[in-house]
């Protein structure tokens, strides 16, 4: 028979005990239906290598090594499969969730299990619960040092012995991802803000202190990724109301792909809590206020110098959003409860209701958060397991569909796909990646390009390109222009379930040879506005259309973000097909490109069904307006004899004098 102090204990703990289980049951579902993407992939490719490898790898990726180690160490005893990798998230958004509810009890036990609830059924912590990225560990570190900091602002003299665990969290974090250094200023901005004694701001400062002297050993790792120059980014500027939008769509719903209108309750209950919050204890009110809100403000302050922003970088905030909302539901319901006392001291110890209530104000503010919060929430999840938000690429079945069809001989081509594809790839084809990995920020070098094809296609075999729509890690198309160089276009074949799903596209090349080289090009030398000079062009032909790729050299900053257009004319000059768009990639456009920058910009015409190529040329220039209705004027030419100056736009055969002869093949590259 149970005693009573072991049934006060069973009782205490069994609300922290079933929300823990609602939130393993919840990130358990489906958590092996999608195949891993090409982030997991890459964690995937980093922990299977030695321990030497991996850090030096890791040296050249843009995250610190603490995510990666711990799951390698995960990796040894639980195994490599899906199921193993992204189990270690699980567990550490569970530990995240138990954070959440122990933070939240601070001010009573509604408030933890309120608090506790909305962090097991929210949207962005369920599905990067469901990752093999580092994504779920910096928001337990981050969270659990916010529990650690909160009870040190709560404790009397001697309460300092907090400060250690809290230096060890927030150090954890600063070696997990680069962005909880704006977690880490927001903590200590409100140890300083919020100490009441000038005893404790001085143990805030040692132990800030602390934490940069345990931080010491990756700093040369940190400056060596957030200096080393990438002239090229795949993120895009994104503008304050853009970035407000998204995040408060991505805290509540999981991402953009939710409805605005769900978000409504959240909203009340967020304002409720920021309005009404210090009612019931300024500094944990505060404490939260700063953490939830000041790595945004920041996030977007650096967004205007550098595009860094990214929604699951600030994963870390959900808790605390959490909370808000528990706190907003719980100052609403001791509104609506005529027998709660207006003001009263808040118990420090979990789970220390009878302070707070007279017994309808939990009830009621569980039932504003299931009415205004749970219920939208709920159908987000939904959507998510159901397919209906983003979804992964599906290198498992590219890699099964491989393995069925490649033939002893063949090659592949993996640009940007390597790491994923090769996860579950089991044959025994030789293969490359472009670029390399963990190495190369993107393709850039053609002469490369051409070696790592020589090792490993055959004439007459098959060479099996595989990658991914984006045009960041390839933006030249170099690879694909040396295969149709060389080889016969066979097929192609899409893996693209939904339109929230990244395509992975497979195409297939039939050597003729091997002898891959520097494309063959034709010299033009036509200086646009004295900015950007068209240096060269090459054309290609496949079933799938005409290829004209476009050599420009930056002779100046470009005065903006001008597009190229390249217009199949007939003999009247009108437009039988075109291709515009900025050239290279729409992450790095023409306006940030720097001087002496020369790249390979590739443009697809498909050519109309009986139209005749004898009449056909280019009408070739560089555009800006809404309708393309200014044209930069060419004002010097380094090949003799061309006639453009003055021009707006170059008229170029369609068969270059390359392949009609050698003669004038060149251009810079």
């Amino acid at each position: 028979m149970l005693k009573g102090g072991t049934i006060d204990r069973l009782k205490a703990v069994a609300p922290l005990a079933a929300v823990l289980l609602l939130a393993l049951v919840l990130r358990l579902v489906g958590i092996t239906s999608q195949s891993f993407w090409v982030d997991e992939g890459w964690t995937s490719w980093a922990i299977s290598l030695g321990w030497r490898e991996m850090l030096d790898l890791l040296a050249h990726d843009n995250h610190p090594p603490l995510y990666f180690v711990l799951l390698k160490l995960w990796a040894g005893a639980f195994g490599s499969g899906d199921l193993a990798l992204r189990s270690f998230s699980v567990m550490c958004s569970l530990a995240a969730v138990a954070s959440t509810f122990a933070l939240g009890s601070l001010w009573n036990r509604t408030v933890g299990l309120a608090g506790g609830v909305l962090a097991a059924v929210s949207p962005p912590l369920v599905r990067y619960a469901q990752e093999a990225r580092m994504y779920s560990l910096v928001t337990l570190l981050v969270a659990a040092a916010g529990y650690f900091l909160a009870r040190m602002l709560e404790e009397k003299a001697g309460g300092n012995r907090r400060w250690w665990p809290w230096t060890l969290c927030m150090a954890g974090a600063l070696y997990t991802h680069h962005l909880a250094w704006a977690a880490f200023g927001a903590q200590m901005l409100a140890a300083l803000a919020l100490s009441g004694r000038r005893e404790s701001r001085r143990v805030a400062v040692l132990g800030g202190a602390a934490v940069l002297v345990l931080y010491l050993p990756c700093l040369p790792l940190t400056v060596r990724q957030v200096t080393v120059g990438r002239s090229m980014t795949w993120r895009q500027q994104v503008g304050v109301q853009d970035l407000a939008k998204d995040v408060w769509l991505f805290l509540n719903l999981g991402g953009g792909w939710g409805k605005a209108l769900l978000t409504w309750g959240a909203a009340l209950l967020t304002a409720a809590g920021l309005a009404l919050g210090a009612r019931s204890g300024k500094k944990r009110w505060g404490l939260i206020v700063l953490i939830a809100c000041l790595p945004v403000l920041a996030v977007w302050s650096v967004q205007q110098m550098q595009p860094i922003y990214t929604d699951r970088y600030l994963l870390y905030v959900a808790p605390f959003h959490c909370l808000l909302m528990a706190l907003g539901a719980w100052e609403l319901a001791k509104l609506l409860d005529p027998g709660m006392p207006c003001r009263g001291r808040a118990g420090l110890a979990p789970w220390n209701s009878e302070t707070h209530s007279t017994g309808m104000a939990p009830g009621l503010a569980l039932a504003v958060l299931v009415a205004l919060v749970i219920v939208p929430t709920s159908g987000a999840l939904a959507e998510y397991y159901e397919g209906l938000g983003p979804l992964k690429s599906d290198f498992r079945a590219v890699a099964a569909h491989v393995e069925e069809a490649a033939r002893p001989g063949d090659a592949l081509a993996l640009v940007q796909t390597a790491p994923p594809f090769l996860h579950y790839y089991e044959g025994d084809l030789p293969w490359e990646a472009f670029p390399g990995i963990g190495v190369e920020d993107y393709v850039s070098s053609e002469e490369e390009v051409a070696r790592k094809l020589s090792r490993i296609a055959r004439p007459g075999s098959v060479v099996w390109w595989i990658g991914h729509t984006w045009d960041i890690s390839d933006p030249q198309n170099l690879v694909e222009a040396q295969l149709r160089e060389h080889g016969v276009y066979w097929d192609e074949l899409w893996w693209h379930d939904s339109p929230r799903q990244e395509p992975i596209r497979m195409a297939a090349y039939v050597m003729s040879d091997v002898d891959f080289g520097r494309t063959p090009r034709t010299a033009l030398g036509a200086n646009f506005g004295g900015q950007v000079e068209l240096t060269s062009y090459d054309l290609q032909r496949d079933r799938a259309g005409i290829y004209v790729g476009l050599w420009w050299r930056a002779l100046s900053r470009p005065e903006r973000h001008y597009n190229a257009f390249v217009h199949l004319i007939d003999g009247e000059g009108e437009i039988v097909a075109q291709g515009d768009h900025l050239p290279v990639n729409p992450f790095y456009p023409i306006g940030r490109w720097e001087p002496r920058d020369v790249w390979r910009d590739e443009h697809r015409l498909a050519l109309p069904e009986g139209v005749e190529e004898g009449d056909l040329g280019l009408r070739v220039g560089l555009s800006w307006g809404e309708e393309g209705e200014h044209q930069l004027p060419i004002v010097g030419e380094s090949v003799p004899g061309r006639g453009w100056m003055g021009q707006t736009y170059l008229i170029l055969p369609l068969e270059s004098e390359c392949q009609s002869s050698q003669a004038g093949c060149g251009g810079e590259s």
